[in-house]
C-alpha cells in the first residue's frame, strides 16, 4: 500500500451553483468535460483562477467528467496517478 499526499476534496466538492450559473473548480493537472453541450474540454492548467463557469440554460446536463493525471509522485518521483470522477450537480 502506498500513500500520497493529495487532497481530493477539490474534486469531490468541485462545483458551486450560483443562480443560473455553475462554477467549477478545475485543479491543476485536471480537466473538465461537459457531455451534452458543445463545450471544449477545459484544462485546469490553462485557467488563471482555476474556475470555469457555465450557464445552466446552455443545455448542459447535470453531470460532468473530471479527469486528473499527476506525474512524478511518491518517493523518487516515479509514480503516476490517474483519477476519473463523474460529478452530478444539484440545483
Amino acid at each position: 500500500e502506498k500513500k500520497y499526499d493529495i487532497d481530493l476534496s477539490g474534486i469531490i466538492n468541485s462545483y458551486t451553483v450560483r443562480g443560473d450559473s455553475v462554477d467549477v473548480n478545475v485543479m491543476k493537472g485536471c480537466s473538465l468535460w461537459l457531455f451534452s453541450c458543445k463545450k471544449d474540454q477545459v484544462y485546469g492548467n490553462n485557467l488563471s483562477d482555476g474556475k470555469y463557469t457555465f450557464l445552466r440554460t446552455e443545455g448542459c446536463d447535470k453531470e460532468y467528467s473530471y479527469d486528473c493525471s499527476w506525474r512524478n509522485q511518491g518517493f523518487g518521483g516515479k509514480d503516476e496517478l490517474d483519477i476519473h470522477a463523474m460529478i452530478t450537480w444539484k440545483k
